[in-house]
């Protein structure tokens, strides 16, 4: 094997399992860790990357890039947990865009 092989040879490791309740308690106490709270976000794609523009009450205070294949398997964790809520609690949470059509639907009714 060459030294350019060597180097070109990709070491990759995949962890999706999900992190034990203890240890998520530990990073966010973490002082070390950047925390953020968002209540919404815009998306931007390029070709090779996705932008996640963090936001609260409208503002922006962070962006996430992410290559697409995080993006796709962010996707499908995310998915996951909804799906653990919904089923655990019984209700399913509504999407921005479902909140506003239910709106628009009940403005429209009422004659507003």
């Amino acid at each position: 094997m060459s030294y350019f092989t060597q180097i070109m040879e990709p070491k990759i490791q995949f962890n999706t399992a999900p992190l034990p309740l203890d240890d998520i308690a530990a990073l966010t106490k973490d002082q070390n860790i950047i925390k953020m709270y968002a209540n919404g976000f815009q998306s931007q794609l390029t070709l090779g990357d996705a932008n996640i523009i963090l936001k609260q009450n409208n503002a922006s205070i962070g962006v996430l890039i992410l290559s697409l294949s995080a993006v796709k398997s962010l996707h499908t964790q995310l998915g996951l947990i909804m799906e653990s809520y919904t089923k655990s609690v019984g209700e399913e949470i509504l999407s921005f865009e479902e909140l506003l059509a239910k709106a628009q639907k009940k403005n429209l009714s009422d004659g507003k």
